[in-house]
């Protein structure tokens, strides 16, 4: 499994609290040799995907992923979904149907070996500073907050220099 992060824009910077707001494209890439379809953005934008579509069979990663140093500012969510561009696929040249005589043409025009798949979303989070000594967020506001998953948080009250737990 491959990650990779493109930084559109840095939306927001809070120095003294140590906090920053940024929106990315994730994309997740892996892969797996029983894809033998082709998936071009199957189930983005919310759509759902036919179950009678190869493409809903598909093994994908749970996203949007938990970062361990996500916060949430404001009351704002940790991370927002922008938008889900869906999951694409390409096949390869020695997925077991490439075995027939009638399907090697189009196998050996792939320009993979081994099938494989990528997700693509775009997404805005806010982000603490770890500090690598006790494994903790820094941050001086109460009104940031450790995100333990998309819905809920948990907020140090306290004044001066909050840690709060990864």
């Amino acid at each position: 499994m491959s990650v990779s992060i493109v930084l559109e824009a840095l939306n927001g910077l809070d120095e003294v609290n140590f906090a920053f707001e940024v929106q990315f494209l994730l994309v997740v890439s892996w892969k797996d040799e029983r894809i033998n379809t082709v998936c071009n953005g199957a189930g983005g934008y919310g759509r759902p995907i036919p179950a009678t579509d190869r493409c809903a069979h598909y093994w994908t990663p749970e996203l949007p992923p938990v970062f361990p140093n996500q916060v949430s500012m404001d009351g704002n969510k940790a991370i927002e979904v922008l938008e889900d561009l869906g999951l694409f696929t390409v096949t390869g040249r020695y997925m077991t149907e490439c075995n027939s005589p009638e399907r090697r043409e189009i196998c050996n025009a792939s320009p993979i070996n081994t099938s494989m798949a990528y997700r693509m979303m775009r997404l805005r989070g806010s982000f603490g500073v770890t500090d690598r000594h006790s494994n903790l967020i820094r941050t001086r506001d109460s009104l940031i907050c450790r995100s333990a998953d998309s819905t809920s948080a948990s907020c140090s009250g306290r004044d001066g220099v909050s840690q709060i737990p990864l």
